[in-house]
């Protein structure tokens, strides 16, 4: 599974999120690959563990906590 997290922009042109997984199944040579899916545009990134995708929300150190 890769952990992924799912960015759009709504009807309403707020942006939303949403965290979720994608299954992989094996392929034919050994290796494990996802589905397809049709899109207009799509990126990937790796980041580090402890990273800022890491599952922890940081608040900016400017920012108030009310």
């Amino acid at each position: 599974m890769i952990r992924c997290i799912r960015l759009w922009t709504g009807d309403d042109d707020n942006s939303y999120f949403e965290e979720g997984l994608i299954d992989l199944s094996k392929g034919e040579r050994g290796d494990i690959l996802s589905g397809t899916v049709d899109v207009v545009s799509i990126s990937f990134r790796e980041t580090r563990a402890g990273g800022a995708s890491s599952g922890t929300m940081r608040r900016p150190a400017n920012s108030s906590s009310h």
